[in-house]
């Protein structure tokens, strides 16, 4: 199953995925997929987690596509991995960061357990 990202330049928070956050329900090593929303066309630039995301490997950054491997050591309790990711449209860069003070949408998260 893939992370789906939508970019709506028009929006405080440009850059949304789903689902967020996104289970990671499996044990062992599995592979972690962003791809856009169907009718999307914009270009994949990053990928970056908090710095407690230590059981996930470099991502695997294409124009269409990014991807993870996940090797879940986690067993309990479930722990959130905040992460931020950037896509770019006509040049321009857009996070899934919120902007501003009163950002909407929440910072994007995987959850493993």
């Amino acid at each position: 199953m893939a992370i789906t990202v939508t970019l709506d330049v028009n929006a405080k928070q440009p850059v949304t995925v789903n689902p967020n956050p996104f289970d990671v329900t499996s044990k062992g090593v599995s592979q972690i997929t962003w791809a856009p929303a169907t009718g999307q066309t914009f270009t994949f630039v990053s990928l970056s987690f908090g710095p407690n995301a230590m059981s996930f490997g470099p991502p695997n950054v294409s124009k269409t596509a990014i991807s993870v491997s996940d090797t879940n050591p986690n067993t309990s309790p479930v722990t959130s991995y905040p992460y931020t990711i950037v896509v770019s449209l006509n040049g321009v860069n857009y996070s899934s960061e919120a902007s501003g003070v009163m950002g909407t949408g929440g910072t994007p998260m995987i959850r493993n357990h």
